[in-house]
């Protein structure tokens, strides 16, 4: 990892390229969130035939109903005569306690919602429920395509990066192997010094584009997801990230068998770059020894052996993506059941802990999950970087 640091140093230099590559990763997650977060509209007008702006009359006038309610719910505690025993004071004030924090909740979104309606909904959208349906899927369409170019941008930028760090790379190296004394050309061999200019560098061109490429631009999409899942209720975020541990744990594993068999792999694929060196340098000699099966017998050895190594390497990479998509599968799934338990029984609490301010509304629970989901396929890609 060292020596991969040192590489990518080389990359880092070229700032203005890394910078531009960083601004297009933060639009693609920000595209990525916004069209799923398209969603909300679409299911609040298709499961209820209105357009936004009714919509958002109707929310208004909810909210001052249940405003209304609870500040004479506070006015009723308040009227109250105190009791005596110090066990139903304490309910009676934390009963005021919960009332007021709902009340607050209540006026800051219902404060959203008159906002969204005076500035976004009344002067941008029709008062119509299809054609709302349309200019949302022409935003999307518009998403979409705005996103594709900014990953296309993105894709050429880490290119960029990945192809001038070799370039300055193998120039180093061409430089400091022309420095070497003969000595070490005697004792090394051509072979390992080519084996470095070819696979190693072509694996290090392509573990910078994997670096800077996924590694800055996934965690940012599925920053995105959750960032907008915690806008919805992050309290329920944290019980459906319960295994995110477990998942971390699992892919660092993972990664630390994969380098492991890959570094052995490699020292193998030395192996058989000294043999054909050896073999075809020495081919008169070869042959008027009659060795030509001895040379197989070493070749086919070594062969066997960086297939062995292959394999180990196939083992390891064959278990990342089930192993991640069982625990992205699972945490869906606890998502899902304390969801649809909160709404479906109109709760606000899940054993006995507080999940949200008020029962969560279908469009709400759904965006919630599409915005979880979002999170799987960056989270894929992360488990192959390493």
């Amino acid at each position: 990892m060292k020596d991969f640091g040192r590489a990518l140093r080389l990359a880092l230099r070229h700032r203005w390229t890394f910078a531009s590559s960083v601004v297009c990763a933060l639009m693609i997650a920000l595209f990525w969130g916004a069209n799923i977060g398209t969603l909300y509209p679409i299911i609040e007008i298709a499961l209820k035939g209105k357009s936004m702006h009714h919509l958002v009359d109707t929310t208004l006038e909810q909210y001052d109903r249940e405003l209304a309610a609870t500040a004479a719910e506070i006015a009723e505690i308040d009227a109250a005569p105190r009791p005596a025993d110090a066990r139903e004071a304490a309910l009676l004030r934390h009963r005021r306690y919960e009332a007021e924090r709902r009340q607050y909740y209540q006026d800051k979104t219902r404060g959203l919602y008159q906002w969204a309606g005076d500035y976004v909904v009344k002067p941008y959208l029709p008062d119509d429920a299809f054609r709302t349906i349309l200019i949302v899927m022409g935003a999307l369409l518009a998403g979409t395509i705005i996103k594709s170019l900014f990953i296309v941008a993105h894709s050429i930028l880490c290119d960029r990066l990945s192809h001038l760090a070799t370039f300055q790379l193998r120039k180093q190296f061409y430089r400091r192997t022309l420095n070497m004394d003969l000595a070490r050309f005697n004792n090394e061999g051509t072979a390992d010094l080519m084996n470095r200019f070819t696979s190693d560098i072509d694996s290090v061109d392509n573990g910078l584009n994997e670096l800077v490429g996924k590694l800055v631009r996934e965690p940012l999409k599925a920053a995105a997801c959750l960032l907008g899942a915690a806008w919805v209720c992050w309290r329920l975020l944290v019980v459906s990230l319960i295994l995110a541990p477990l998942m971390i744990y699992s892919i660092r594993w993972l990664s630390r068998s994969i380098k492991r068999a890959n570094r052995r792999a490699m020292e193998e694929m030395s192996q058989i770059y000294a043999i054909l060196e050896e073999t075809f340098q020495g081919v008169k000699v070869v042959k008027a020894f009659t060795m030509e099966r001895t040379e197989r017998r070493r070749f086919h050895q070594a062969s066997k052996n960086y297939y062995f190594k292959s394999m180990r390497i196939a083992y390891f990479d064959s278990l990342t993506k089930p192993v991640t998509e069982m625990l992205g599968m699972t945490t869906i799934i606890l998502a899902v059941s304390a969801g649809a338990y909160l709404s479906l029984n109109r709760q606000t609490h899940l054993f006995g802990i507080r999940m949200s301010e008020e029962p969560l509304q279908v469009p709400a629970l759904v965006v919630f999950f599409a915005l979880l989901a979002g999170t799987s396929d960056p989270a894929r890609k992360m488990s192959e970087v390493l």
